[in-house]
């Protein structure tokens, strides 16, 4: 069967252009059976993306799932990342029935595993404030500690989301100052991987 971790690193380098053989689908795929919580969260991204095999919400979330129950594995960065993203899912219905309250559990569960980047942090904050996903109540209390945890971890997001509480004065006093300010960040740390925010409506 292998080493375990030398076919995820294979993989891994071969999903960024470091030449490894075609065949690294079929090792995720070993691995993720075997119980790799990285190969398994992995396996999930790429069908969630259809990046290498055609897109899949439903096997994404299996994957993904199968990641997440392996929260014991805290050090494995795949077990908090498949969480979040398994959270996403159940927030939006993609690949599975709609779960809001399962997806808080989740989202909390990957902060305590030690996701980097405040991904978890920013979306609790939003979920609190927008009040979009219920029966998770708007709560602008809880929404300004999350979205400054996400702040604190440079999520561009969670900026962004203080500003608009210091915009409204939502839980707080309003303050344009303050929002200059989480607006500024926001913009300093924006990339990219965010460009759906200027590209999706707000809805709520």
């Amino acid at each position: 069967q292998g080493n375990a971790n030398v076919q995820y690193i294979r993989g891994y380098m071969h999903d960024n252009g470091r030449g490894i053989p075609r065949d690294y689908l079929y090792e995720r795929i070993l691995l993720a059976e075997q119980g790799n919580a990285n190969a398994q969260y992995i396996l999930g991204t790429m069908y969630y993306n259809g990046r290498g095999v055609p897109q899949d919400y439903r096997t994404a979330v299996k994957w993904y799932t199968l990641a997440a129950e392996q929260g014991v594995l805290a050090a494995e960065q795949g077990v908090a990342i498949a969480q979040n993203d398994l959270a996403l899912a159940l927030l939006d219905g993609r690949g599975t029935e709609k779960n809001p309250k399962e997806a808080l559990r989740l989202l909390k569960s990957a902060v305590r595993n030690g996701l980097k980047g405040g991904y978890s942090e920013t979306t609790i904050g939003w979920s609190y404030l927008t009040g979009k996903y219920p029966p998770i109540p708007k709560n602008f209390s809880k929404s300004l500690y999350w979205n400054y945890l996400g702040a604190r971890q440079g999520h561009a997001n969670a900026h962004s989301n203080l500003a608009l509480h210091y915009f409204g004065g939502f839980g707080v006093e309003q303050n344009f100052s303050k929002m200059v300010y989480h607006l500024i960040k926001s913009a300093e740390l924006f990339d990219w991987n965010l460009k759906w925010v200027t590209e999706k409506p707000d809805e709520w």
